[in-house]
């Protein structure tokens, strides 16, 4: 290659599962210095550091074939992410002349090509300027790769060339028993910590005016989880066969598991059970692999700690109030939050029956035994009760629904007799009770009530709407017994009375069949236009 291209940077790697160490070239300006490069299955990345200094660069020799790059990138740190080279020459050569540009800073990387001449075809690196991506066109045919990697780099300052030469930049592969050389696997750990069991609880019995008691127990925390990703070529011949990881404590006791992968496998879990609390662990992967079960280790030390509840959280009811008791958790607790809130709607809810828990919280810091006494249980709501306990970044959180004497709000059971004489207006009796939904520590309480309907005739045509009867009635009698004057009774025909009952805020709707008045009756006053016959 005759001609230097001007650009910033130049970073050409080719190869496979190597780091190259930190690398400062000084120039006359400001130094460069390589942080790292790093080989993964599919691709290079490199990253390296300049200060002020722009350079531009071009590969001055590649044996074997030419190749040749040119491209500007950001200052002061950057890196490019170059996919891999399958190639089938040994002992490659790369050596990169860069030289100063003074006064040039480009901000975004504007070009990058880059030829390899093979034995029978060109090959061309295609780069994405929005979202800095480079991928080899046409797609590679993975080869057996170089054993050796020979790189250095030299930088040239004005008409002074100053070489720096990376002397122990020839690498043998790593040595383990693939086929290829392309291998390479990532791990990305961490733990889940989780209660081993549900909680459980027992509904109150719906026609119990003394509700039994609640006992809820939360099962102690004492179930790990370990997840991981492996990240490795599917197509490979190298293969990997199991994965072993150990978990051992501060005792030096080891929990292990080992299990077989496929080639499919990207995200592995485990459940260790009984970890016990207040214990530190370290973690260890090993991955065997598919030739002479060889291992390959990552291995990294993290310490955590289980949380360990027990008998956590009760909840007690008597007639008008809630009682939630907790102990403290072991392990790494920075406290606790108790939220109750009521399940909507919360236009259900009796006068004089009703405690808004709609914003309920207590903030509890870790004491050892705290209970929180709150009136008001009405019989229709379900309470949310949620305990949680932070441990470290987490957050467990037990949400417990507490059903309570729930009744069904306006069940409306109504007899009607007809009354009077006939060619008069009849009057019904209707009789209504209710199933009501409170009764405060055992005191009678009146609620306000009004009946309301609409009148048929053998149709579905609502002639009236119709005002029955309105008063109070106290809670545990739970019914009422009125007359009602029900004007243009048709005589012979069946009629319908559709009741709606409002007991404070709770509604409820049912319908009366008020069978046939005798036929001697006539309706003197009817005004009905919209009967259908």
């Amino acid at each position: 290659m005759d001609t230097v291209k001007s650009a910033q940077f130049l970073a050409l790697l080719i190869g496979i599962g190597i780091f190259l160490p930190g690398v400062t070239a000084q120039l006359g300006c400001h130094p460069i210095s390589i942080l790292s490069t790093t080989f993964y299955t599919t691709a290079v990345r490199l990253e390296w550091s300049t200060n002020i200094c722009a350079l531009s660069y071009m590969v001055h020799q590649f044996v074997d074939g030419n190749i040749f790059a040119e491209f500007t990138v950001t200052n002061p740190v950057t890196f490019i992410l170059l996919p891999r080279l399958n190639c089938s020459y040994n002992n490659i050569v790369i050596q990169t002349i860069a030289i100063p540009a003074a006064g040039l800073f480009p901000d975004v990387s504007t070009n990058f090509t880059i030829g390899y001449n093979g034995d029978t075809e060109v090959l061309h690196l295609q780069f994405n300027e929005n979202d800095r991506s480079f991928q080899w066109f046409p797609p590679i045919v993975p080869e057996r790769c170089a054993e050796k990697i020979q790189y250095y780099i030299e930088f040239e300052n004005e008409n002074t060339r100053e070489s720096v030469i990376i002397t122990d930049t020839s690498f043998q592969i790593p040595d383990h028993p693939c086929t290829t050389n392309v291998i390479n696997v990532t791990t990305l750990i961490g733990f889940d910590i989780s209660r081993s069991d549900s909680v459980t609880a027992t509904a109150l019995s719906p026609i119990s005016r003394k509700p039994p008691k609640h006992n809820l127990t939360l099962p102690g925390i004492d179930t790990a989880t370990v997840y991981w990703e492996m990240k490795y070529e599917p197509n490979n011949l190298c293969q990997i066969k199991a994965i072993v990881f150990d978990v051992t404590d501060d005792t030096g006791e080891t929990l292990s598991f080992q299990t077989e992968i496929s080639v499919d496998t990207l995200l592995i879990s485990y459940i260790f059970e009984n970890l016990q609390p207040n214990t530190y662990y370290t973690y260890t992967a090993c991955y065997i692999m598919a030739s002479a079960d060889k291992r390959i280790c990552s291995r990294k030390e993290v310490n955590f700690t289980t949380l360990h509840c027990e008998s956590n959280l009760r909840v007690d009811q008597t007639n008008d109030e809630f009682i939630v008791n907790w102990d403290r958790c072991s392990g790494n607790v920075h406290g606790y939050v108790l939220r109750i809130q009521p399940i909507e709607p919360v236009h259900f809810v009796p006068a004089n029956c009703h405690f808004d828990l709609s914003s309920t919280e207590i903030i509890l810091n870790g004491a050892d035994t705290t209970s929180y006494n709150f009136t008001g249980a009405e019989a229709s709501f379900r309470y949310t009760i949620e305990l949680l306990t932070h441990y470290k970044e987490s957050t467990f959180t037990d949400e417990i629904s507490i059903i309570s004497n729930e009744r069904t709000p306006g069940n409306l059971v109504i007899r009607t007799s007809y009354q009077g004489e006939p060619s008069s207006p009849y009057d019904v009796t209707l009789k209504a009770s209710w199933n009501l939904p409170c009764n405060v520590n055992g005191r009678v309480q009146r609620f306000d009530y009004s009946l309301t309907g609409s009148l048929n005739s053998h149709s579905i045509v609502s002639c009236r709407d119709i005002a029955l009867s309105s008063g109070s009635i106290d809670v545990v009698e739970g019914q009422v017994t009125f007359k009602a004057f029900i004007p243009d009774i048709i005589p012979s025909f069946n009629h319908t009375l559709r009741v709606t009952t409002v007991l404070t805020r709770h509604e409820g709707t049912t319908m009366v069949d008020l069978g046939a008045p005798p036929p001697a009756y006539t309706s003197p006053n009817w005004h009905c236009t919209s009967w259908i016959y």
